[in-house]
């Protein structure tokens, strides 16, 4: 072998080891970032987990009678000793406000959906060319108005609709 021919083979053998250890340390660095990620991953679920085990605690502090029932079997008053003997039973339901204000929320949201489904229905067409918005008003009725979804986006027709009765009327003026 030439001089020349080992100098083109240590070079050769050279870049070799370069590249070997480019590769092992990108790799390395790809391994890292997968298991930052996953760790990422186990956090995020820890804290959605540990959330939702705070939200079912109930609070004892700040809690309403929502329901207070009382009934009285056999009341018999003793003249003399005005004793009362009988069967007294009361029963209480303790709801908090935070579930309070939840379920009105699902009440409305699911009354507001199920009003827009009766619109949907009144008004026959392709729906989904259509946007339906529902306002609940003071009488606990929703005014659903039907818009295009495209060009001018006007009012095209306004219902009033009871929920409770089932009763869609078009008030389109």
């Amino acid at each position: 072998m030439t001089n020349g021919e080992k100098i083109l083979v240590g070079i050769v053998v050279i870049a070799t080891i370069i590249t070997g250890i480019i590769l092992a340390t990108n790799n390395n660095k790809t391994k890292e970032n997968i298991n930052n990620q996953k760790s990422e991953i186990d956090n995020m679920s820890d804290y959605i987990n540990e959330n939702k085990k705070n939200n079912n605690v109930e609070n004892d502090t700040d809690n309403t009678i929502d329901k207070n029932e009382v009934s009285n079997e056999n009341i018999i008053e003793n003249e003399g000793n005005n004793n009362i003997e009988g069967n007294n039973e009361i029963n209480n339901t303790i709801v908090g406000k935070e579930e309070q204000e939840s379920n009105n929320q699902n009440t409305e949201f699911n009354n507001e959906k199920k009003a827009i489904e009766l619109a949907q229905k009144e008004w026959g067409l392709s729906i989904n060319a259509y946007n339906f918005e529902a306002k609940l008003q003071d009488d606990g009725n929703y005014k659903v108005t039907v818009r295009g979804k495209t060009g001018n986006l006007e009012e095209i027709v306004t219902y009033m609709v009871d929920v409770k009765k089932g009763i869609v009327e078009d008030i389109t003026e």
